[in-house]
């Protein structure tokens, strides 16, 4: 299929083959969500930590005998039932979120997202940008033509290789990002309402995830 290109200024300079097999995949909501869900289950790291009564500090000493006080028999003062005992079946610090995530899916689910950004008009093949200096002002004044920058997650850039320069001016910008073509993730391509891909990221986008 034939996608138009653009030039730095917004405006159809010619247009450009893409593989079907990365923008034209018919969306499957429910694979899209268990890859979702994956990519957010495995970022979780967890951090609430209870301690039970063998982790507590001390109450190594029977509070007192077992027979003759008229009292509850107690072996220790870190029970559960105690004020400073330990803590029943409480949040730990080593529970596993991990969700398996085949690349299949993985693959499949970026090719879903980029073709439904197409489909939205909300995806746009870049012939060149130049991104010269490391200065916020200009990156935001070269991003102006493909998003609204006033709002947060609003363009995220494809680009072939790493570029210092772009990887220091966009800092600042809430409303633009940018990620390596061979470092895709449905996660971030719906995150953001634009996609711009550099002509020169095709080649290895659809290396990377052209399904058949």
């Amino acid at each position: 299929m034939k996608l138009e290109l653009y030039n730095a200024l917004g405006s159809t300079v010619g247009s450009v083959d893409v593989a079907d097999g990365v923008f034209d995949v018919k969306w499957n909501a429910d694979l899209v969500h268990q890859v979702l869900r994956a990519y957010t289950n495995n970022a979780r790291r967890p951090v609430a930590h209870t301690k039970d009564r063998g982790a507590v500090q001390g109450g190594g000493k029977k509070p007192w005998k077992q027979k003759g006080t008229g009292r509850a028999r107690a072996g220790s003062s870190r029970s559960p039932i105690w004020k400073g005992g330990g803590v029943t079946h409480g949040p730990l610090k080593e529970k596993n979120y991990h969700v398996a995530l085949p690349k299949k899916m993985a693959r499949k689910a970026i090719a879903m997202a980029l073709s439904q950004k197409l489909r939205e008009q909300e995806l746009k093949v870049v012939d060149v940008m130049e991104f010269s200096d490391s200065k916020t002002k200009s990156t935001a004044h070269t991003l102006k033509p493909f998003a609204n920058l006033e709002k947060a997650h609003q363009l995220l850039i494809v680009i072939p290789q790493h570029h210092e320069s772009l990887r220091r001016s966009i800092h600042n910008l809430k409303a633009a990002n940018w990620v390596l073509a061979n470092d895709l993730n449905a996660k971030k391509i719906i995150t953001y309402k634009n996609v711009v891909i550099l002509k020169d990221s095709l080649p290895i986008v659809e290396k990377y995830y052209t399904v058949a």
